[in-house]
């Protein structure tokens, strides 16, 4: 896959004039985003300066626990909302692909709807389970605090996504493609992020073994085992 594709299709998807997409999901897709532009919404109106914080949260290294206490605290309203809109845009664009390819059923369903949070969960209990047994309160609050901002990002760029789906002429492989990207792309920065600060830090390269074994290609692996086994592929 090259983003070159995606991409054409992306600046070729600016219609003259936006209109639903003529599809028996549209409704339910529609009605969905609509209740995550309210949960932004609400989000900016409990703190205002939520998304210019939200960018700073996830460029920041050096002064992120600095910046997180005086501006962006994370145990707050704002911060669960935008978690909720996180699974609720991933919810939606995984409805989209699955109900394309698969069909509708029990165990897809539940797929759709575990599937965000199993991403988020895994991680962060990762976070904590390998805490426990380094005693490195400091660097892996670090970890979590890039893992729940990039989620808080992602919610955004999900949003745009299924906004593109449905009232443009994106089709399925288009909206996989550029799915594919985000996740990419989020993985990488993450995980460039997490180096880098455990390098800065003289961190000892078995916390740093155990970093990416446990926070980043132990969730990709149980989820793509899980899908295995739930659509055969």
């Amino acid at each position: 896959m090259s983003i070159s594709h995606p991409l054409s299709i992306l600046l070729d998807a600016v219609p003259n004039a936006l209109t639903l997409r003529d599809e028996s999901s549209s409704e339910i897709i529609a009605y969905a985003l609509f209740l995550s532009f309210v949960l932004f919404s609400i989000t900016k109106l409990l703190k205002t300066d939520v998304f210019r914080s939200l960018i700073f949260a996830n460029i920041k290294m050096r002064t992120l626990p600095q910046f997180v206490s005086e501006n962006y605290p994370v145990l707050q309203l704002h911060t669960f909302i935008q978690l909720i809109n996180y699974w609720l845009t991933f919810s939606i664009l995984l409805f989209v692909l699955i109900e394309s390819n698969w069909g509708l059923t029990t165990p897809t369903i539940f797929f759709i709807f575990v599937t965000p949070l199993a991403f988020l969960l895994i991680s962060l209990l990762s976070i904590g389970l390998t805490n426990l047994l380094v005693g490195e309160p400091s660097v892996f609050r670090r970890m979590a605090y890039f893992k729940v901002f990039s989620a808080e990002l992602l919610s955004i760029l999900f949003f745009i996504l299924g906004l593109l789906w449905i009232l443009t002429p994106f089709n399925v492989n288009d909206l996989y493609d550029w799915l594919i990207i985000v996740l990419v792309f989020e993985f990488l920065l993450r995980t460039l992020k997490g180096l880098f600060y455990v390098l800065t830090e003289r961190v000892s390269w078995y916390y740093i073994i155990l970093y990416f074994c446990t926070l980043e290609i132990l969730p990709l692996l149980i989820g793509f085992t899980i899908f295995k086994i739930e659509f055969q592929v």
